[in-house]
Protein backbone atom coordinates (compact mmCIF):
# COMPACT_ATOMS: atom_id res chain seq x y z
CA UNK A 1 0.00 0.00 0.00
CA UNK A 2 1.59 3.39 -0.87
CA UNK A 3 1.62 6.13 1.35
CA UNK A 4 -0.02 9.42 0.92
CA UNK A 5 3.82 11.28 -0.44
CA UNK A 6 3.81 8.03 -2.41
CA UNK A 7 0.47 8.82 -4.18
CA UNK A 8 1.55 12.73 -4.86
CA UNK A 9 4.80 12.05 -6.02
CA UNK A 10 3.45 9.50 -8.39
CA UNK A 11 0.81 11.71 -9.51
CA UNK A 12 2.89 14.52 -10.24
CA UNK A 13 4.72 12.01 -12.31
CA UNK A 14 2.21 10.99 -14.48
CA UNK A 15 0.83 14.74 -15.05
CA UNK A 16 4.06 15.62 -17.00
CA UNK A 17 4.71 15.32 -20.48
CA UNK A 18 1.61 13.86 -22.42
CA UNK A 19 -0.51 13.25 -19.44
CA UNK A 20 -0.37 16.94 -18.94
CA UNK A 21 -4.42 17.27 -19.88
CA UNK A 22 -5.30 14.85 -17.04
CA UNK A 23 -4.16 16.87 -14.15
CA UNK A 24 -7.25 17.33 -12.21
CA UNK A 25 -9.30 14.39 -11.76
CA UNK A 26 -8.96 12.57 -15.10
CA UNK A 27 -7.93 9.27 -15.94
CA UNK A 28 -4.26 9.26 -14.06
CA UNK A 29 -6.44 9.54 -10.64
CA UNK A 30 -8.52 6.63 -11.41
CA UNK A 31 -5.12 4.49 -12.05
CA UNK A 32 -3.53 5.82 -9.23
CA UNK A 33 -6.42 5.31 -6.95
CA UNK A 34 -6.17 1.72 -7.69
CA UNK A 35 -2.21 1.86 -7.31
CA UNK A 36 -2.89 3.01 -4.24
CA UNK A 37 -5.24 0.80 -2.37
CA UNK A 38 -6.79 -2.34 -4.51
CA UNK A 39 -9.66 -2.12 -2.13
CA UNK A 40 -10.41 -0.03 -4.58
CA UNK A 41 -10.30 -2.12 -7.75
CA UNK A 42 -14.69 -1.65 -7.98
CA UNK A 43 -15.16 2.03 -7.32
CA UNK A 44 -12.11 2.47 -9.37
CA UNK A 45 -13.74 0.73 -12.29
CA UNK A 46 -17.49 2.58 -11.50
CA UNK A 47 -15.62 5.59 -11.75
CA UNK A 48 -14.34 5.23 -14.66
CA UNK A 49 -17.60 3.65 -16.66
CA UNK A 50 -19.20 6.97 -15.51
CA UNK A 51 -16.99 8.74 -16.70
CA UNK A 52 -17.30 6.92 -20.29
CA UNK A 53 -20.50 7.43 -19.87
CA UNK A 54 -20.05 11.55 -19.58
CA UNK A 55 -17.88 11.76 -21.96
CA UNK A 56 -20.33 10.02 -24.32
CA UNK A 57 -22.74 12.99 -23.95
CA UNK A 58 -19.73 15.38 -24.25
CA UNK A 59 -18.97 14.16 -27.16
CA UNK A 60 -22.04 14.12 -28.71
CA UNK A 61 -22.49 17.78 -27.82
CA UNK A 62 -19.91 18.45 -29.76
CA UNK A 63 -20.69 16.34 -32.75
CA UNK A 64 -23.82 18.36 -32.66
CA UNK A 65 -22.31 22.11 -32.25
CA UNK A 66 -19.50 21.49 -34.89
CA UNK A 67 -20.25 18.78 -37.01
CA UNK A 68 -23.99 18.64 -37.90
CA UNK A 69 -26.01 20.49 -39.89
CA UNK A 70 -28.15 23.37 -38.29
CA UNK A 71 -32.23 22.47 -38.79
CA UNK A 72 -32.85 26.19 -39.33
CA UNK A 73 -31.04 29.16 -40.16
CA UNK A 74 -33.78 31.09 -37.63
CA UNK A 75 -32.14 33.17 -34.95
CA UNK A 76 -33.08 32.13 -31.34
CA UNK A 77 -34.99 34.71 -29.67
CA UNK A 78 -35.03 33.87 -25.99
CA UNK A 79 -38.65 34.78 -24.29
CA UNK A 80 -39.05 37.74 -20.95
CA UNK A 81 -39.16 35.12 -18.70
CA UNK A 82 -35.59 33.29 -19.77
CA UNK A 83 -34.26 36.86 -19.82
CA UNK A 84 -35.57 37.32 -16.12
CA UNK A 85 -34.29 34.23 -14.93
CA UNK A 86 -30.88 35.33 -16.63
CA UNK A 87 -30.69 38.66 -14.65
CA UNK A 88 -31.71 37.17 -11.58
CA UNK A 89 -28.79 34.54 -11.83
CA UNK A 90 -26.19 36.90 -13.10
CA UNK A 91 -27.58 39.24 -9.57
CA UNK A 92 -27.47 36.40 -7.47
CA UNK A 93 -23.62 35.51 -8.49
CA UNK A 94 -22.84 39.26 -8.12
CA UNK A 95 -24.03 39.20 -4.48
CA UNK A 96 -23.00 36.36 -3.23
CA UNK A 97 -19.63 37.10 -4.82
CA UNK A 98 -19.51 40.33 -2.67
CA UNK A 99 -21.53 38.90 0.37
CA UNK A 100 -20.33 34.68 0.91
CA UNK A 101 -20.53 34.99 4.42
CA UNK A 102 -24.68 34.71 4.56
CA UNK A 103 -24.18 32.00 2.09
CA UNK A 104 -21.92 30.04 4.18
CA UNK A 105 -23.70 30.51 7.19
CA UNK A 106 -26.59 29.28 5.98
CA UNK A 107 -24.75 26.38 5.00
CA UNK A 108 -23.05 26.17 8.28
CA UNK A 109 -26.23 26.08 10.37
CA UNK A 110 -28.31 23.46 7.64
CA UNK A 111 -25.19 20.92 8.25
CA UNK A 112 -25.57 21.38 11.91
Amino acid sequence: MLTRSQVVENRNIFCQGRWSGFEEGGAVSKLLLIKANSALVAGTIVAVLFSLVGAFYYLRIVKLMYFDEPESDAAITPGGDVGFLISANGMAVLILGIFPQTLMTLCFYALH
